[in-house]
């Protein structure tokens, strides 16, 4: 029998068609089969579109009562070479057996295959570390001394302090560089220096401003802030 007729159908095992399984609602679909198929055609337009390209080239020189300009031929060529070139470079398609498609960026990578890109500037600054220092003389200390560090949100800072005589440093934070918040102090009872960072003497400061202040007049004062991540 070459021929069936029927209304409806109704069969308890997957039937074929030509030799291949008949696709039912629900299958996962294999587009390995079509692969070659769509290379095959991609290559058969970038071709076609070189030598429509080269013939209007001519066609528009012969209109212009002049003969085709042979030199611009070469650059046809090249620009046919560089398009399949990025068909076959810049995108490749890698199938499985099962028809799994994944997309390679082929470049630019380095030699462990990992794609190589080039950080925002604002972010490299961002991870940049961040430095304040100041000092002023006894003679010249009649209110006080403190520098200020917007250090964005570096969260470790460290503190260098150098005090001429008896006197406290305040470490303060703030959000907007006007109202502040007092983090620690350090009080000394004769000339000194010290050493305070994060975590062992100060805590972590997420605040974006931080101030070394001491209110002690009459003394030498030296400060350095610095913060990283």
């Amino acid at each position: 029998m070459d021929e069936v007729y029927g209304r409806t159908g109704h069969f308890r095992e997957r039937i074929d068609c030509e030799g291949r399984p008949v696709i039912l609602d629900g299958d996962p679909i294999s587009v390995y089969m079509f692969y070659d198929l769509a290379k095959a055609q991609l290559t058969e337009a970038i071709d076609a579109a070189r030598l429509t390209a080269t013939g209007d080239l001519i066609a528009g020189y012969a209109r212009r009562g002049a003969e085709a300009d042979e030199a611009q031929l070469p650059k046809l060529d090249l620009l046919a070479e560089y398009a399949r070139g990025s068909r076959d470079v810049l995108v490749k398609v890698r199938m499985d057996e099962y028809g799994n498609v994944g997309v390679v960026i082929s470049e630019p990578i380095d030699e462990y295959g990992r794609v190589r890109a080039a950080a925002p500037s604002e972010l490299l600054d961002e991870l940049r570390p961040a430095s304040a220092k100041g000092s002023i003389a006894a003679a010249d200390n009649v209110n006080g001394f403190s520098i200020t560090l917007y250090k964005g949100g570096r969260p470790n800072v460290s503190l260098y302090y150098s005090l001429g005589g008896a006197g406290t440093v305040y470490v303060e934070a703030s959000l907007d560089g006007l109202a502040w918040r007092p983090v620690r102090s350090f009080t000394l009872s004769a000339a000194g220096e010290g050493f305070a960072s994060t975590p062992v003497e100060l805590p972590a400061i997420a605040f974006p401003y931080v101030r070394a202040r001491t209110p002690t007049t009459g003394i030498d004062v030296t400060f350095e802030l610095a913060a990283s991540r």
